[in-house]
């Protein structure tokens, strides 16, 4: 009977322990960073459960707003109202007045919001102290366009991160009415330049067309602004001007854009330019002393002649070049300028019928080099080039290597000519520069065991460098870097 008491006790503290609100004993930090991970609908349901959990979803820093959330994921194809979205986010807001947001995201399709209405919201951010915004349109009416203002950002000078996509942007317009929305009403004009005391410094634009004027407008006014990421935009004007009196822009960043034809560079704090599109663009290097990396791919085009005339004549002295050719290289001009200060080269060669990559030789000896990165070759009869001694070469990644003739010859000639190489890879697979920083690559068959045996016996001992370590392996090393929420920025691959 003692036994049977004491079981008995055992199963009534298990009982209890179980029925027991384990959240309760959570702090309301640990709380609120749970409610953060939930949709900004269900965070705010989360204020009926308690007394305690009544006012937690308003500590939630971050905020996310999506047609979706309260129209089901058909809104995606079926036509409705967005003005209800943005009366529930102005509603919402009001909500939280008082507590801070640190970045809210707003992903709304806008095809019966008026572009006047809108702009009118974009004021009411102005008091909320917001840090990070993103602003989407996802309209399902392709045909809808709505405006941005690049003056609005004056009202909005805690803002340090901006993402914009699908709409235009403008200078401001002359506005007629007074604005009574939400969070604040304006009596006064709205001035047409924007103040200096702007924090902005990340700027996204994504499938915006840019107005002539627009951009130029936010650079010479957002004294803070340090990195600009313009993709899939269309320029209505041919010329860019990235000038400023006093602009301290020091990241660019631009993919696959249309429109512009031309961008002038008078930017003494630029440090890395970046770009991927499918036509080719001219540049005006008026003033960039500082710009030190640069990576251009021009889909498809013969990159090199550009790079080792009027580049290494107009910027000899970056310290780090990534850049995409057809494999016409063997173009080359005569006249090579000198990159005196390159310290590490990225090359992308694309497919060709006829492709001698020893055509590279004369390129490669008026730059001291770090590392080198091929993709993917044509065999062609290869005419060996005089020996050049390399005395700054250390790194060299060779991918997409197919154990042709041209192939061996121009790894022989680097480990014949690199007398302090450290490290040599030869990899089967390519890899090739994609977009936002990231590398990618396609997997191929393996080499034979003829194949593999003949690149060994041809490549084993033939470096001149007597601490060289010779690698060769199926597929390369990806170092993958990942899209940063915190910035809105994809990272550049010279990070």
């Amino acid at each position: 009977m003692l036994v049977w008491k004491q079981d008995a006790n055992i199963i009534r503290e298990v009982a209890a322990n179980e029925e027991e609100d384990l959240i309760s004993q959570l702090s309301d930090d640990i709380l609120i960073s749970i409610i953060g991970v939930l949709r900004t609908k269900d965070a705010v349901r989360t204020s009926i459960l308690s007394k305690r959990w009544r006012n937690l979803y308003k500590f939630v820093p971050n905020v996310d707003f999506r047609c979706e959330y309260l129209f089901g994921r058909c809104c995606v194809r079926v036509p409705h109202d967005s003005s209800m979205l943005i009366n529930g986010v102005d509603k919402f807001l009001r909500l939280r007045s008082g507590f801070k947001i640190r970045s809210l995201y707003l992903n709304c399709c806008l095809m019966k919001l008026s572009a006047d209405r809108y702009e009118q919201f974009i004021y009411s951010l102005g008091r909320l102290g917001i840090e990070r915004l993103a602003l989407f349109s996802s309209s399902c009416n392709m045909t809808t366009n709505y405006t941005f203002a690049c003056q609005l950002l004056s009202q909005m000078p805690s803002l340090e991160c901006f993402y914009l996509e699908g709409c235009s942007l403008h200078q401001m317009r002359s506005l007629k009415q007074h604005f009574d929305v939400g969070l604040c009403s304006l009596h006064q004009m709205p001035k047409l330049t924007l103040p200096n005391n702007s924090q902005l410094q990340l700027l996204t634009l994504s499938r915006v067309t840019v107005l002539i004027g627009a951009l130029e407008c936010i650079l010479s006014n957002c004294m803070c602004l340090h990195s600009l990421s313009i993709e899939f935009c269309k320029f209505t004007s041919k010329s860019l001007s990235l000038c400023g009196p006093n602009l301290q822009l020091k990241r660019l960043r631009i993919e696959f854009c249309t429109g512009v034809e031309e961008i002038e560079f008078y930017a003494s704090n630029l440090v890395t330019f970046d770009i991927q599109n499918d036509e080719v663009v001219s540049f005006i290097f008026n003033h960039a002393p500082r710009l030190e990396k640069i990576a251009l791919d021009f889909a498809n085009n013969n990159t090199m002649s550009y790079v080792c005339t009027k580049l290494a004549k107009d910027m000899p002295h970056p310290k780090s070049l990534y850049f995409a050719s057809k494999g016409d290289i063997y173009r080359i001009s005569s006249t090579i300028h000198t990159f005196s200060n390159l310290r590490q080269l990225k090359l992308c060669i694309y497919v060709t019928d006829k492709l001698n990559l020893l055509s590279l030789a004369p390129f490669l000896q008026s730059c001291p080099l770090l590392q080198t990165e091929f993709v993917e070759y044509h065999e062609q009869e290869v005419k060996r080039p005089d020996a050049v001694i390399h005395q700054e070469l250390k790194e060299v990644e060779i991918t997409g290597h197919g154990g042709t003739k041209v192939e061996i010859e121009f790894a022989l000639y680097i480990l014949r000519s690199a007398i302090c190489l450290e490290e040599m890879q030869i990899c089967r697979c390519p890899k090739w520069y994609r977009r936002q920083g990231a590398w990618t690559g396609r997997d191929k068959p393996p080499w034979s065991n003829e194949t593999l045996e003949m690149i060994h016996k041809q490549l084993r001992g033939q470096a001149l460098s007597k601490y060289a370590r010779l690698t060769i392996r199926h597929s390369p090393i990806y170092e993958f870097k990942f899209w940063s929420c915190d910035c809105y920025f994809g990272p550049s691959i010279f990070d």
